[in-house]
């Protein structure tokens, strides 16, 4: 739960807008390398960063699976310009892609009624 609070951000996007990325192009896993805190980029692949890894598989049926620091769980995905919203019951997560390649990207997440937002970069497995 700690990575869905720290990966927290705020939409500003039409939900109406089409996604940037072709859709195919998020399928899969996609796991947190690194984490912005104060201006500073820490590595989380070290041991003392442990708590803090997450990852996030989007299949092309609209659903999707996360485990790690935001928990364990699943639950459905829509994708709207530069933001892709995920409904996991009660936990709602919006992700809001600021830069990618291929298999890279650089995002701010936020957890739906939670102040804060967490500013990553991942990496597609």
């Amino acid at each position: 739960m700690l990575m869905a609070s720290l990966l927290c951000f705020t939409s500003c996007s039409d939900d109406d807008e089409p996604f940037k990325w072709p859709i195919e192009s998020i399928y899969g896993t996609w796991t947190t390398t690194s984490i912005e805190s104060n201006g500073v980029w820490y590595d989380i692949s070290k041991p003392e960063f442990a708590s803090l890894r997450a990852s996030i598989t989007f299949y092309n049926n609209g659903t999707c699976y996360f485990t790690g620091s935001l928990g364990t769980g699943g639950g459905a995905y829509k994708t709207s310009g530069k933001t892709i919203n995920v409904n996991a019951g009660e936990l709602k997560i919006i992700y809001e892609i600021i830069t990618r390649t291929d298999n890279k990207a650089e995002v701010y997440i936020k957890n739906v009624g939670v102040k804060e937002k967490l500013h990553v970069m991942v990496v597609r497995q």
